[in-house]
């Protein structure tokens, strides 16, 4: 007979090749072992190990026996992982990414909302950089995540639109010019520029039009745009972010909008784990249900 046991013992010898190490690290004796794999080749009708002097080594039977071995394992490992994801513990929940400053931005009134609407909705946060968010989303570590301008194709549900706007400290000589109409973005990048890449470094260059229209004088790099404004406001230079990134404290800045317009989007994106998840969809469906901004 044939049980998940011996395929984790026979995956365990070519590993460690040896049947004591092996036979340790899935709980069983070593004649334990020698008794399984001797039973599994009977059952196969194959020799499946060979034994030298110093390590024990698959045949070629063996070598192909493997394969099968590690995907059945894996494909077992999988379905557990499945049962435990919707089980009671997390059915309800959702694991969100999000950057530090959309979390402070966005988040709150979102789950403010949802708790009123689907109160057994559980939301838990993890805030990450663009990389960070876009890897769990590759690689199901997280539910969903916020994007910034996420791309047509990727299943998002717009959660706020906002546009991009300049922040120049009050007494920098182009915050003290006619602005009305708003300020070109050419004129903005020659100036002593604070770089924000909170969200999506990717968008900051989307908002320059193209990574050849690029700020001149870089004084400094942050992956806030909270931080961004506040280097701003203390004459470090100027900066870009989304209308909605600036909050009310701001007192010695003066905000203008671009004279060309460039927009903003902050969209819901599930991973492939979440878009199978009813909770997932009770966000999503709460989101589009509210009016966006």
């Amino acid at each position: 007979m044939m049980n998940l046991t011996h395929w984790r013992l026979l995956i365990a010898i070519t590993e460690t090749g040896n049947i004591s190490k092996a036979a340790e690290r899935v709980g069983i004796t070593q004649s334990g072992a020698s008794q399984a794999i001797s039973s599994l080749e009977e059952t196969l009708g194959v020799q499946l190990l060979v034994r030298t002097r110093g390590r024990v080594l698959l045949t070629s039977a063996g070598e192909r026996v493997i394969r099968h071995a590690k995907t059945m394992v894996a494909e077992f490992e999988a379905i557990k992982r499945l049962g435990k994801e919707a089980g009671p513990a997390n059915m309800n929940r959702v694991q969100l990414a999000s950057s530090p400053t959309v979390c402070t931005i966005l988040v709150p009134p979102l789950l403010g909302a949802l708790k009123r609407t689907h109160p057994d909705v559980r939301v838990v946060l993890l805030e990450g950089n663009e990389n960070d968010i876009a890897s769990w989303l590759k690689d199901d570590k997280v539910d969903a995540g916020i994007v910034v301008n996420p791309p047509h194709d990727s299943g998002a549900v717009i959660l706020c639109r906002s546009s991009w706007v300049a922040a120049l400290p009050q007494s920098h000589p182009v915050a003290l010019s006619d602005l009305t109409g708003g300020i070109d973005i050419c004129a903005l990048i020659r100036e002593p520029f604070v770089v924000a890449t909170s969200c999506c470094a990717i968008n900051r260059e989307n908002a320059l039009h193209s990574s050849t229209l690029s700020p001149e004088d870089v004084r400094a790099t942050v992956r806030d745009w909270h931080t961004a404004l506040a280097l701003a406001e203390n004459g470090l230079g100027v900066t870009l972010v989304p209308a909605i990134a600036v909050p009310n404290w701001i007192s010695n800045l003066r905000i203008v909008p671009l004279s060309s317009p460039i927009p903003c989007e902050f969209g819901i994106v599930p991973s492939a784990m979440g878009s199978r998840s009813c909770a997932v969809h009770a966000l999503l469906d709460h989101v589009r249900a509210t009016k966006v901004e």
